[in-house]
């Protein structure tokens, strides 16, 4: 695969790319497996043809067109945090949902604190997945 990157910070997906925790600063049940993620954005890409896809998650299940490789997203070390599994990456991908949108509000528990998110329409579809540098 083929594809050219350049920093920016990913706010529609935190929910997918930060692990959720309890409390700032109290470890919590994601603190030993799950990574955090530096994600850039794809502007270049080949081998890659949209798709169909059945999605469910814990809003549901839906039927989504998988367009193109958005951003590509790289274990991180937060404040010289251990990164558990530096070997997985995530590939990001633009979908278009096919059923009408929907507001969900959540609680979420993370090391930034805690919030409450209201969410729409879903954006991105993201996969674990393996890296090497091709120049």
């Amino acid at each position: 695969m083929k594809f050219s990157v350049r920093p920016f910070i990913l706010v529609a997906a935190l929910l997918l790319v930060v692990p959720i925790a309890q409390a700032q600063d109290s470890p919590g049940p994601f603190d030993d497996f799950a990574n955090h993620y530096k994600c850039y954005e794809v502007f270049e890409f080949d081998n890659f043809d949209p798709r169909e896809v059945r999605l469910r998650d814990q809003f549901g299940l839906s039927h989504d067109q998988v367009i193109r490789p958005r951003y590509l997203c790289n274990p991180v070390s937060k404040n010289f945090e251990p990164i558990p599994h530096p070997e997985v990456h995530l590939v990001c991908f633009e979908i278009i949902e096919e059923s009408e949108p929907r507001e969900v509000k959540v609680l979420v528990r993370n090391q930034f604190g805690e919030q409450t998110l209201k969410v729409q329409q879903p954006e991105l579809l993201c996969l674990p997945s393996s890296k090497e540098h091709v120049e």
